[in-house]
């Protein structure tokens, strides 16, 4: 409407909303908010902004989609898209969102299949609305049937995997097709990536492979991945050349295809290459690739410098978060493979695997475990000092956990109540009453001495 007829035809309310009604006959709520607009005198204030700066200009505008939500009830959303559309056709700056649901609902009910695929992911994400695997279904199909090749591609995989809709193969193949005809690359990449539609020989791979060759600097490092498993089965060079590319585009997400690829190869120099990507990555803080690091190191050891190259690798996977690393830094510090044991460091480590979920780890920390390696309990006094007991025995009595625990100093016999939990120490301590205690301690067969 103002590109045909100038700005100037939003001044008057009459011809403006003459037009919506005649052009535009879904757009109902537009009609009401642009009236509700002129009504509040809110659009001759928007024509004053135009000469204004920019941050009076937003500004501004705020104030305007605050007065309409209050005044009329409008949501946030309908205040934004309406306000957002009169400043854009008078160019002021705005913090409209281009993207918003409803500019992106209206465009796609226009037709338009940029705007329909962009909705279709909205419902299939759940961004700004509920999650709606149909409405995804349907949109996509609305923007296919405009011969949109990106939506083509995304419901012919979904046809074809049946995850979020009826499988359909017959339909998948015929819009993955006019997906290819349209050049999409994701939907080549798919079918170099797909064993069973290749069998089907509905495409010609060769073709296919050739404009991807072609194109291979313009591809993702997601498409490089996807093209370099396809050739892994009969061209390893070629694999690792665009494995290679993919590494340079993406190194975070590539790099372990990469290492496997160039430790496959098996040569002195890929091996080479491929330990210092992983130390490249490692430096980064990438906790798998420390991991691999320490695993590596604690293999070629064979000596005590060569176990503590690999413990601080381990400790840096561990203190990352990598559960097998906590574990294993137990295990070497409990058995003391080629370092000095360190049993309070084992114990250390158990706990922190035991707190992320290993059962194996916890059977070592728990006293009622006959695996258990803690030999100790520290107690602690409301004055705060210590005293490190050893604990002699646990025992169940009418369902309940106690440890017997004996005073380094007396030498005297303390049962206290044991109670293990999720915490990171593992368990809580509790005193008993003096019966209980004499049962507990008649039970185990020892007495006070």
């Amino acid at each position: 409407m103002v590109l045909e007829f100038g700005i100037d035809i939003l001044r008057n309310k009459q011809n403006t909303l003459q037009f919506l009604e005649e052009f535009f006959q879904e757009g109902k709520q537009e009609y009401n908010f642009l009236d509700n607009l002129y009504s509040l005198g809110l659009m001759d204030t928007l024509f004053r902004l135009q000469n204004s700066p920019s941050a009076i200009q937003k500004s501004a505008v705020k104030q305007v989609e605050k007065q309409l939500c209050e005044k009329y009830g409008a949501s946030k959303d309908w205040a934004e898209y309406i306000v957002g559309c009169v400043c854009k056709a008078l160019g002021i700056a705005s913090d409209a969102d281009e993207s918003s649901i409803i500019n992106l609902k209206r465009s796609a009910e226009r037709g338009n299949p940029v705007a329909q695929v962009a909705l279709a992911k909205r419902f299939q994400t759940g961004q700004g609305v509920d999650r709606d695997s149909e409405k995804y279904v349907y949109w996509l199909g609305e923007a296919a049937e405009r011969d949109y090749a990106e939506a083509q591609f995304l419901l012919g995989k979904e046809l074809y995997n049946g995850h979020i809709c009826e499988k359909n193969v017959s339909s998948a193949l015929l819009y993955l097709e006019h997906a290819v005809k349209n050049s999409s690359i994701d939907a080549m990449c798919f079918i170099l990536s797909n064993i069973e539609i290749q069998a089907l020989k509905t495409f010609d791979l060769k073709k296919i492979e050739n404009y991807l060759l072609e194109r291979k600097e313009e591809l993702s490092s997601n498409q490089l991945v996807q093209l370099s498993k396809y050739f892994e089965k009969y061209d390893l060079t070629q694999t690792l050349e665009l494995t290679k590319l993919s590494y340079a585009k993406d190194a975070k997400n590539t790099w372990q295809y990469y290492v496997a690829l160039l430790n496959r190869v098996g040569s002195h120099e890929s091996k080479a290459i491929a330990l210092k990507i992983t130390k490249d990555i490692a430096i980064e803080g990438n906790v798998i690739a420390c991991l691999l690091l320490a695993k590596r190191y604690e293999n070629q050891a064979s000596t005590e410098n060569d176990m503590l190259t690999a413990l601080y690798w381990y400790r840096m996977a561990a203190e990352g978060g990598e559960l097998e690393a906590q574990l294993h830094l137990g295990e070497i510090y409990e058995n003391g493979k080629l370092v000095k044991k360190d049993i309070d460091n084992a114990i250390y480590w158990y706990r922190v695997a035991a707190y992320n979920g290993s059962q194996y780890a916890k059977e070592k920390i728990s006293y009622k475990s006959p695996n258990c390696i803690v030999e100790t309990l520290t107690l602690v006094f409301e004055d705060d000092t210590e005293l490190e007991c050893r604990v002699l025995s646990a025992e169940n009595y009418q369902g309940a956990d106690y440890l017997i625990i004996e005073d380094p100093e007396t030498k005297e016999y303390i049962t206290v109540k044991y109670v293990e939990t999720d915490t990171i120490e593992g368990f809580e301590i509790e005193q008993v009453d003096t019966k209980t205690e004499k049962i507990v301690l008649d039970k185990f067969g020892g007495v006070k001495s």
